[in-house]
């Protein structure tokens, strides 16, 4: 077997969201796949619900020591290498440079774009246009995410031929019948909120929002943070606070339960890098309200139904949701269409030979593949302001 078969992932820590990918990988790649996290799973993440995640017959090394990660680059010289961050992580950049200066190996790096309007989103700009002038020339190939990712990152220097649209890509929910989604005979309109419940997430956004909704609807918050107690008293004060139920914590497979329970999931972030909710509940069935700050709307555009807002208006959250919503509940055959659609173009296989494809147009000159995302005609609208 050779070596430029062996491809390797650099990463900061195990995550539940890109093990899929990469165990799937590792059934399919035709030489090993290895994944090297700087840490072990934080504390934090662990009370969040995360665990160590599968990565079936993919080697994980988590937090090696500086001579194992030496003995490690030396060892696994050639092959494909993706890193994770233009310069996020020392170690891990520090790996990158090793691994180009011992020649023959195809470099890749998989990063998330930048919030453009916060303060802590123009320091990270500097840090990456910094580090991007002096990696540059040592990355072959460049994975972002959404419309957002791909701009920043050609705008700082990187060829657009080689950067490349990339996402999640999570397991099925093991449980998507009818004890899960419930019946969908009359009743309100099932609205569902995963995440923190912060300044980020924009939770007065969408309660405001939702205030202004004519139909019927309830929505579930499954989720802590800095921002809950104020969220309370504005559901209150809007006098929406009895169709609100607050979850709290849940771990990630009760959290898709209500998902899969869902109508509708509502992504409201002023920015996120992705949302793998959002793929958690299209791969349920479930329809879902996205802003256009969020790499994974180019999941929400692939679906009909669902909807795209400008993520910084009120109004268009308003027209989003009621236009989702004027279809009614999600019956049985449009959750079943809307899962096979999501088994077919966002499956971990399907994202594996979306790898193996990219890689070998980078390396091989094959045809450059779209990404599977857009294997359709359907799109979501993206509702006016």
């Amino acid at each position: 077997m050779s070596s430029r078969d062996t491809i390797v992932f650099w990463q900061n820590v195990p995550s539940i969201h890109q093990a899929p990918l990469m165990r799937t990988l590792a059934q399919h790649a035709p030489g090993p796949v290895v994944v090297i996290t700087e840490f072990d799973l934080p504390p934090q993440r662990e009370k969040s619900g995360w665990h160590r995640p599968d990565y079936g017959p993919a080697t994980l090394i988590a937090a090696p020591s500086v001579a194992e990660r030496e003995r490690l680059e030396a060892s696994l010289a050639g092959g494909v290498h993706i890193f994770s961050g233009v310069g996020a992580y020392r170690a891990t950049t520090g790996s990158l440079l090793s691994i180009r200066s011992r020649g023959g190996a195809l470099v890749g790096v998989y990063t998330e774009p930048w919030n453009p309007v916060s303060w802590r989103g123009w320091l990270r700009s500097l840090r990456t246009r910094m580090a991007a002038r002096r990696l540059l020339g040592d990355v072959d190939f460049l994975l972002t995410t959404g419309p957002v990712g791909e701009r920043q990152y050609v705008r700082i220097g990187f060829p657009a031929t080689r950067v490349f649209r990339f996402g999640y890509f999570v397991d099925p929910h093991e449980r998507v019948d009818a004890d899960v989604t419930g019946s969908t005979e009359g009743g309100p309109i099932r609205l569902v909120f995963v995440g923190s419940v912060d300044r980020r997430k924009q939770p007065e956004l969408l309660l405001t929002a939702l205030s202004r909704c004519e139909r019927d609807w309830t929505l579930d918050v499954v989720g802590n943070g800095p921002l809950l107690h104020r969220a309370m008293t504005l559901a209150n004060r809007l006098g929406i606070d009895s169709r609100v139920h607050w979850q709290g914590h849940l771990s990630n497979t009760a959290a898709r339960d209500v998902i899969a329970a869902g109508d509708i999931l509502v992504l409201p972030s002023r920015h996120d890098g992705w949302g793998a909710v959002v793929n958690e509940a299209l791969m349920a069935g479930t329809r879902v309200v996205v802003s256009d700050r969020c790499g994974a709307q180019d999941l929400a555009v692939s679906d009909s139904l669902s909807r795209l807002f400008d993520g910084t208006d009120v109004t268009s959250l308003t027209r989003a949701l009621s236009a989702t919503m004027s279809y009614g509940r999600v019956g049985a055959d449009e959750r079943a269409a809307r899962v096979r659609w999501a088994a077919a173009h966002l499956a971990p296989e399907r994202g594996a030979k979306y790898l193996l494809d990219l890689v070998a147009h980078v390396r091989d000159g094959s045809p450059r593949p779209a990404p599977p995302w857009n294997s359709t005609g359907a799109g979501a609208e993206k509702t006016a302001q």
